[in-house]
């Protein structure tokens, strides 16, 4: 299957497996419930275990759903994650790298710490380069449309 082929073909919703990173809360929340509406299997990713664990049992009566705490910004982590997706799955067909954060010490930007930039750039965009380098390859490989 070609990178044609695969952005010409249709995917089904119902039945999909999907994977969302901070899916514990705000958006990734909302897109876990929007997924399992819509009859997806749910993988919701989230450092947070607390938020993780709540989430998940309040969402399990909606359909397939589980969670992995996972930190975006580690490598071992995300494959981890990978892993237990296809461990447990087979496959991920919908990737929602959410997870994103904005400083923890409020205020404005030129206030920031410098340890505040690096955790925002680190989720915020290594922590996407790390999903898409550890799942992408993946899914592609699988030749099924996502």
């Amino acid at each position: 299957m070609t990178l044609d082929d695969v952005h010409a073909a249709t995917l089904e919703l119902s039945g999909s497996v999907a994977v969302v990173t901070g899916g514990a809360s705000g958006i990734g929340r909302a897109l876990a419930v929007a997924l399992l509406g819509r009859g997806a299997s749910v993988v919701i990713a989230d450092v947070e275990e607390g938020a993780l664990d709540a989430t998940v049992t309040e969402l399990s009566a909606r359909g397939d759903v589980w969670g992995a705490r996972t930190d975006v910004t580690d490598e071992t982590s995300t494959a981890a994650l990978a892993d237990a997706v296809w461990e447990r799955h087979g496959r991920c067909d919908l990737l929602f790298l959410n997870a994103g954060v904005t400083s923890g010490g409020g205020g404005l930007a030129w206030e920031q710490e410098p340890n505040d930039w690096r955790w925002c750039f680190g989720v915020n965009v290594v922590g996407v380069g790390i999903g898409v380098a550890t799942f992408v390859p993946r899914m592609l490989a699988d030749g099924r449309p996502g």
